[in-house]
């Protein structure tokens, strides 16, 4: 995965159990590759004030998310904001949250990257492969077999399931 940022391509890898890197190259090609981070690099997302990056160890079950930004006198910095609660399925955005679906839960990076699990889904090892989040603040996962719709309300996220009832027993 790439990015745009401050004039400079980041570039992420994920070579699974033989690990991964995040590198930046100058946008105008004359600086060589930098490695700033050697983790398995999920996702990237360009953000007003930075980087974020997501990375994973699928054997471990876990996952963090980092910030790349310039600090005070131009220098730069990369940093772990939050863990995850566990290794990202799939990763999407929504403005300035990020949200992530697990085997068995979603969460909620807040733009101050607060790590909040809003749900845990009642199927073990689910496979969610998509995640959006509409006007109203409907988040749906889509799966295999089913796609759910958590919708936020005063005491949390009550769960929608669009499938057969059989599917869920």
């Amino acid at each position: 995965t790439k990015v745009e940022y401050a004039g400079a391509t980041f570039i992420g890898e994920d070579h699974g159990e033989w690990g991964g890197t995040l590198s930046v190259v100058n946008a105008s090609g004359g600086a060589p590759k930098k490695i700033l981070l050697n983790k398995n690099i999920l996702q990237l997302f360009a953000l007003e004030h930075g980087v974020a990056v997501i990375t994973g160890d699928l054997p471990a079950n876990e996952g963090s998310v980092w910030l790349y930004a310039k600090v005070d006198g131009g220098t730069s910095s990369i940093q772990k904001k939050a863990d995850l609660s566990g290794f990202p399925k799939v990763i999407g955005r929504s403005g300035n949250r990020i949200l992530i679906a697990y085997g068995d839960g979603v969460s909620v990076i807040d733009s101050d990257f607060n790590n909040r699990l809003i749900v845990k889904l009642p199927i073990l090892y689910v496979q969610p492969n998509s995640i959006a989040q509409d006007a109203r603040g409907n988040i749906y996962v889509g799966m295999n077999a089913f796609v759910v719709r958590l919708v936020p309300g005063p005491s949390g996220y009550s769960q929608e399931w669009f499938t057969q009832q059989a599917c869920l027993q």
